[in-house]
């Protein structure tokens, strides 16, 4: 039951993870590339948005594995 507590949690902080690197590319494209044309009409971000959402998926399971691969060296007093 501790493993499975450990795990949820795990997952919880990847997925947070996750959205935090996704929204950080997001805010970096869109402050690089321009939101405006020459002539001033705005352009969709949505490009901007794609690669926030791919950066974001991608880190899922390597932040899941990351953790998971510290989550086996980690040993609190009561798992002795």
């Amino acid at each position: 039951m501790k493993k499975f507590k450990k795990i949820f949690i795990l997952i919880i902080l990847s997925l947070i993870g996750a959205i935090l690197i996704g929204s950080l590319v997001i805010i970096i494209l869109l402050t690089i590339i321009p939101s405006r044309d020459s002539e001033g009409h705005p352009i969709m971000p949505i490009f901007q948005m794609l690669a926030g959402w791919f950066c974001g998926i991608i880190s899922i399971p390597l932040l899941i594995w990351l953790g998971y691969k510290k989550l086996l060296n980690f040993k609190t007093k009561h798992d002795s």
